[in-house]
């Protein structure tokens, strides 16, 4: 009795392997740019969403320490003075810098212009933690491991977020020094003078990323 056994030759194989590899190598880049596309939209959404808060504090607040700025004149609000419990959760799985995380509000002609930057360390090292016993607060200071995959929103207008092709949102920290874009350039602008920083002690120069531990 003749036994039919049906299958796939080795060269069927191979070519199904072939063709299947060339369908990988032309999906796979079409998938990053969507996954990266996802990423950068959510900077985008989180730096409007700053820009929010400090327009917030800028226009409603009652707090007499906040001197609302004239015509010429900016101020600077960054992440750690805002309200950061909705900025815990970068794409990339680390954490905002603090203290790069900034809005600056130039008052021009009366109306208000806000500039947003926002970065992200992607990879954070262990925290180095004081205070927490006695009644005392604990504070850590988070340092970033490395500046491979840095990753934000540099400081830019926020009309821009709504132009196309200008939303900025590809610029990747590689250094520290590139890391640090200091709002003092707002000075290099005509007719705008950076004046007051919130809170105070503000360093740009600032590698860190502070939190108080408590709240995460």
């Amino acid at each position: 009795m003749k036994i039919d056994r049906k299958g796939f030759t080795l060269i069927e194989l191979l070519a199904a392997l072939v063709i299947l590899g060339l369908l990988m190598a032309i999906a796979a880049p079409n998938i990053m740019s969507i996954l990266n596309n996802q990423k950068n939209t959510i900077y985008v959404e989180d730096a409007k969403k700053l820009a929010t808060a400090a327009a917030y504090k800028v226009r409603g607040t009652t707090d007499s320490s906040i001197v609302k700025p004239s015509n010429g004149r900016c101020i600077l609000m960054d992440l750690s003075f805002l309200d950061n419990g909705d900025f815990s959760d970068p794409p990339q799985g680390g954490a905002y810098y603090s203290h790069l995380s900034y809005v600056v509000i130039c008052n021009v002609g009366g109306t208000y212009e806000y500039y947003v930057q926002l970065m992200e360390c992607k990879t954070v090292g262990p925290p180095s933690c004081n205070g927490g016993t006695g009644g005392t607060i604990k504070t850590c200071t988070v340092e970033c491991a490395n500046h491979s995959g840095d990753r934000g929103v540099k400081l830019v207008n926020v009309t821009s977020f709504d132009a196309d092709g200008a939303k900025t949102k590809d610029f990747i920290i590689k250094s520290k020094t590139d890391a640090i874009k200091s709002a003092g350039q707002i000075n290099g602008q005509t007719g705008k003078t950076l004046v007051n920083i919130y809170p105070s002690g503000w360093d740009a120069s600032s590698n860190e990323l502070i939190y108080d531990a408590n709240d995460k």
